[in-house]
């Protein structure tokens, strides 16, 4: 079983080095302060890897609007407001 490693905030600022050994070992360590837990700190490229992959945004939109959208955007009406002052 592995087991979590745990440091508290101090440990952060006073002993980062020994934090930054484990993280490059790929441990993933858990942030406590006053006795409860706050974050969990892992290596970056563990959190990108683990990271969900993020939604296709234009394809959702052609598929609830298969005609495209109708009208002028609200963005056109901000751009000409903003011009007016």
């Amino acid at each position: 079983m592995h087991h979590m490693k745990i440091s508290t905030v101090r440990d952060l600022r006073y002993s980062f080095s020994r934090i930054a050994k484990w993280l490059k070992a790929g441990e993933t360590i858990e942030i406590t302060y006053r006795g409860k837990r706050l974050a969990r700190l892992m290596h970056a490229g563990l959190a990108s890897a683990a990271s969900p992959e993020r939604p296709d945004f234009e394809s959702r939109l052609e598929r609830l609007f298969p005609q495209g959208l109708k009208g002028t955007p609200a963005s056109l009406f901000i751009i000409e407001d903003r011009d007016r002052t």
